[in-house]
């Protein structure tokens, strides 16, 4: 990608030349030919000279620094955004693995990829592009929106639902008892979690 189409899709401003080729991102000591790296703030000046890099994401232009630069007012947005536009995710192979347990009455949305050993509830909806993962319990009537995904070994509890774009973590639990007790004469009553 050239310069100036990662300056166009982050908002920023191209001091340099617009047509550096830039391939990846990364850490300034680390940068390769074709990287860009970030410049956060001016304690890092020293190792720019030291840098393999073929532009740099600062905030404000720097007059000695004969490489390209993306001058932005927030230079770690501009940094994040070009690690999610460089750095792409491998897609997931789409498909139900039957060796996942589906129950009845799920709604699959396109290019759904379901793997092995994940457990879906009955009265689930899917939308497109969710994955979900090895070892993943998905209770019943869940709603998932699309282009989520659930890593391994995430429980989402029953009548949950769950937005577009989500990313849910290994090992976490939603829907679970919480902060379900209130103190009564006779000792602790449990408040149904709904």
């Amino acid at each position: 990608m050239k310069l100036k189409e990662l300056a166009i899709l982050t908002g920023s401003t191209i001091s340099g030349d617009p047509e550096v080729e830039i391939t990846g991102v990364s850490g300034i000591i680390d940068a390769a030919e074709g990287d860009i790296t970030l410049l956060a703030d001016n304690k890092n000046l020293g190792s720019i000279s030291g840098s393999n890099a073929s532009a740099f994401i600062v905030k404000e232009e720097i007059k000695d620094l004969k490489k390209s630069m993306l001058i932005s007012d927030n230079p770690r947005f501009i940094f994040a955004r070009a690690l999610e536009i460089l750095h792409v995710e491998p897609s997931q192979p789409s498909g139900v693995s039957d060796k996942a347990v589906i129950g009845e009455n799920v709604v699959l949305g396109a290019d759904i990829s379901i793997h092995p050993l994940a457990y879906i509830g009955s009265n689930v909806s899917l939308g497109a592009r969710v994955t979900i993962s090895p070892g993943a319990y998905i209770g019943d009537n869940v709603s998932i929106d699309e282009d989520s995904i659930i890593y391994p070994n995430v429980t989402i509890r029953e009548k949950v639902t769950i937005g577009k774009k989500v990313i849910i973590h290994s090992g976490t639990i939603i829907g679970s008892d919480g902060f379900g007790y209130v103190p009564d004469k006779s000792g602790h009553y449990k408040i149904p979690q709904i």
